[in-house]
Parts: structure tokens; C-alpha cells; sequence
């Protein structure tokens, strides 16, 4: 009795490796697909959504236990500032938009001489001391 049982032991045992294998193999053909799957969307779908700075802040700060309105009460006065600055921006942005005249300086070729300190034109010193 001994040795059939160690037969349907070993029968046993191989059937298991062959499961375990034809799963492994399945879930690697998976993986390949779903890769290939990735790389053809990503071809294919160009939306890029936008997140709002307050999503932003208050996802990375996370919190763990906290409520969603605990944690924006917390980052209010910074979202404050950030919508104070930002307004400031295009407050400025506004003040100069129909402003046309863009001048480009282009640096002086002739050296620049330091001045005495006087607060004297240097023509006017040169001549003082000549």
C-alpha cells in the first residue's frame, strides 16, 4: 500500500507545479497585456487634468485620521495668500497689458568709470581740477 500511495503523492505534487506554473505563466501574459494596453492609450489619450493648489495642499498634507474639513481649515490662510498673490499677479498683469513698448538695452561698449563720490558731473571735477 506503501508504494501507491507515494504514486498519487508524486501525482499530486506535480499537478500542483503545473497549476502553479500555468498561473505564474498567466499572470506574466497579463502583465505583458496590460502593459501593451498602457502604451496604446497613452498614445491615444492626451487629457491632462489640471489640479487646483487647495487639492494640491490638502492631498499632499494627508493627514492621517484628520477630516477633509480639518485639514483645509489648516491650510486656509495659506490658500489665502496663495489667491491673494495670485490676484496681485493679475491685477499686474491687467496694469500693463496694452502697454506695447518693450525697449531691449543693449550694455555700452566704452567702459563705465566709477564716480568720486561727490555727486559732480565728471567733466564738471576734470575741469574744477585743471
Amino acid at each position: 500500500a506503501a508504494p501507491l500511495s507515494s504514486v498519487w503523492a508524486k501525482l499530486y505534487y506535480d499537478g500542483l507545479s503545473v497549476l502553479a506554473e500555468r498561473k505564474q505563466r498567466e499572470e506574466q501574459e497579463r502583465a505583458r497585456r496590460r502593459e501593451r494596453e498602457d502604451r496604446q492609450l497613452s498614445a491615444v489619450c492626451t487629457f491632462n487634468p489640471t489640479i487646483t493648489d487647495a487639492a494640491r495642499l490638502a492631498y499632499r498634507h494627508g493627514g492621517a485620521g484628520e477630516s477633509v474639513y480639518q485639514r483645509l481649515a489648516e491650510l486656509q490662510p495659506q490658500l489665502m495668500q496663495n489667491q491673494r498673490s495670485d490676484l496681485r499677479k493679475k491685477a499686474e498683469a491687467e496694469k500693463y497689458k496694452e502697454c506695447t513698448f518693450h525697449p531691449t538695452i543693449t550694455p555700452s561698449p566704452w567702459p563705465q568709470k566709477p564716480s568720486g563720490g561727490s555727486g559732480e558731473e565728471p567733466a564738471a571735477a576734470e575741469a574744477e581740477a585743471g
